[in-house]
């Protein structure tokens, strides 16, 4: 009669171990006969160590390895969750066995050898305290598998590194448990070594979910700096993207100048902020008869030849060039008086002339500009108007000369 309680209570806890194992392992659909046959093998190892008299130590470590080689067969998932999961069932059933074989060994006040694998001898009464102990931990995973939040658990299994870590203080803590089985072999009837088992299994089994809870908020810190890269390089990106756009929309491909949209929202600001600036608007004098008789290819060296004349005349993070079409340009120089800004232009228009006619550039390069104050004016266009007409009067002077 004892040893069909002992298979119900050991059935018992069995079945919601698995049941519960299929829950954090997320392996739903977990064939009843699995389980019935982990059964039958796990009791009968136990009714053989028994009969064997092995070690208590001995037999719970070859129980464990049997239970981690049935959760690895039954759910086929990675290996450490699986062995995760059986360690924890087994430290669970390891710990409540030794605090019911301690408190019974109280009541009874018998020695704790009389809770050892020797079933045979008179006065034996380990299979008490395995009733207990499995129906102990049955109703700690029937309670665990009916719970309808189990999401913590499932984050530690998913998290490798953190899982290592619990992992690693659960065999510590199995080994603890295996050490304090020992006592189950000491002579005497000492009512100090029963009451150190017992604060060793409550110490476990405290401990065990405290560091649970210490991995799950671990598993959370990691998610959280990761999900906080995440956003960060997000962030990044989109600014480059921004960047990128800004390129296509306001710069002009073959120069790398601001492009005709660039300069109407640079001098419409400048216009917003009342800043003081001078606008130049600027040609380039014979750049069709280059593309026509030397190509477009020419043509582009001259393009950037100007521009690079231009911008040895611009203040860096201060002034601005843009290309305002084929052969059109327009520089704005900030907080800068309309002689200086014909200075600068006048240097630039030199230098560009001193290099045409060159066995690097056979054809000559000149430019035309007109310029134009932008302090107290609020109408873009007539500002821009403006600097073209005299931009064509200096281009007109310029080929009447030619």
């Amino acid at each position: 009669m004892v040893v069909i309680i002992v298979s119900i209570a050991y059935f018992y806890y069995n079945w919601y171990f698995f049941k519960y194992a299929e829950d954090i392992l997320e392996k739903p659909g977990t064939r009843t006969r699995d389980i019935v046959l982990s059964f039958f093998i796990n009791y009968a190892l136990f009714y053989v160590c028994t009969i064997l008299q092995f070690h208590l130590i001995v037999n719970w470590s070859i129980f464990f390895f049997f239970l981690l080689a049935e959760t690895v067969f039954i759910y086929r998932g990675r290996w450490l969750p699986d062995a995760a999961a059986a360690l924890g069932g087994t430290l669970i059933g390891l710990a409540l066995n030794i605090l019911f074989r301690d408190v019974l060994a109280i009541l009874m006040n018998v020695p704790l050898a009389a809770f050892d694998n020797n079933t045979a001898s008179p006065g034996n009464y380990k299979r008490y305290p395995i009733i207990l102990g499995f129906a102990a931990a049955g109703l700690v995973f029937q309670a665990a598998h009916r719970r309808s939040d189990r999401s913590r658990v499932k984050v530690i299994l998913k998290d490798q590194k953190n899982l290592h870590f619990l992992a690693g203080l659960m065999v510590v803590m199995y080994a603890y448990l295996c050490l304090n089985l020992l006592v189950y072999y000491a002579p005497g009837n000492s009512l100090v070594l029963k009451l150190w088992t017992i604060k060793s299994s409550a110490a476990v089994l405290i401990g065990f979910g405290l560091a649970a809870v210490f991995t799950y908020r671990m598993c959370m810190l990691d998610k959280y700096r990761r999900e906080n890269l995440e956003t960060r390089q997000a962030l990044e990106n989109e600014k480059k993207e921004e960047q990128e756009l800004r390129s296509v929309i306001y710069q002009d491909p073959l120069t790398g100048c601001g492009n005709r949209l660039g300069a109407r929202k640079a001098i419409l600001n400048a216009i917003r902020e009342k800043r003081d600036f001078c606008l130049c608007f600027v040609d380039l004098n014979g750049l069709k008869p280059v593309n026509d008789n030397l190509g477009h290819s020419r043509g582009d060296d001259y393009l950037l030849a100007a521009v690079r004349h231009l911008r040895s005349q611009c203040r860096k993070d201060c002034d601005e060039i843009f290309r305002y079409g084929g052969d059109e340009f327009i520089v704005i120089y900030y907080d800068t008086g309309l002689k200086t800004a014909e200075e600068r232009m006048r240097r630039a228009a030199d230098a560009l002339s001193a290099e045409g006619d060159s066995e690097a550039y056979p054809f000559p390069m000149s430019i035309s500009a007109g310029i134009v104050e932008g302090r107290g004016r609020n109408d873009l266009d007539g500002l821009i108007e403006e600097a073209d007409r005299r931009m064509y009067k200096e281009k007109k002077a310029f080929s009447e000369k030619v």
